[in-house]
């Protein structure tokens, strides 16, 4: 069973990335990934947030601590432990964009950190919650499209990366109500 889950999945991604195959669909798919890359939209966003409303430092740090526990949990621990290699090794019928990442390639880095980043600052600006997540939809799904992940690469990213953000943001509980 686990061998068609991981055929599936490579079918899919290859397909998707073939079907993608457009100058300028690759434009907006590299210019989703390069904002997205070590989660530095999500940085730039807290910093524009903290600079137009100061009283949200608190948590601006906190935005800032989950795109940095996200991207650790995936890149530091996760990736060098399971060491899936990069769609292209098995399947060189991939498009080669001129670039292609080393590391391993699950769970997917840029989802996880488009993922931490949404959520930290949908809860530190609600009004940006849609937006937010639609960005980081779409970076998550620029590296399937770009063909330097699995579709199941992105998707446990994408919840790693929520969870990560979620573990930062969850309140402690209350004394009061312990006893």
């Amino acid at each position: 069973m686990w061998e068609t889950l991981i055929a599936a999945d490579r079918a899919f991604g290859l397909w998707l990335a073939s079907w993608l195959n457009h100058p300028w669909i690759d434009t907006v798919m590299i210019a989703a990934s390069v904002i997205g890359a070590r989660g530095a939209i999500w940085i730039v966003l807290g910093t524009i947030t903290w600079a137009v409303r100061r009283s949200k430092g608190m948590a601006v740090w906190r935005l800032l601590l989950a795109v940095g526990l996200a991207g650790l949990l995936v890149d530091g621990i996760t990736k060098p432990i399971v060491g899936r290699v990069r769609p292209w090794v098995d399947h060189p019928e991939y498009r080669d964009l001129g670039w292609r990442p080393e590391s391993a390639s699950f769970p997917s880095g840029h989802a996880a950190t488009a993922a931490a980043g949404a959520f930290a600052l949908a809860r530190v600006w609600p009004a940006t919650a849609a937006p937010a997540w639609i960005l980081a939809a779409l970076i998550a799904f620029s590296r399937v499209a770009l063909g330097v992940h699995f579709p199941s690469d992105v998707v446990v990213g994408f919840f790693l990366g929520a969870l990560a953000a979620w573990f930062v943001f969850a309140r402690p509980p209350d004394p009061a109500r312990l006893a």
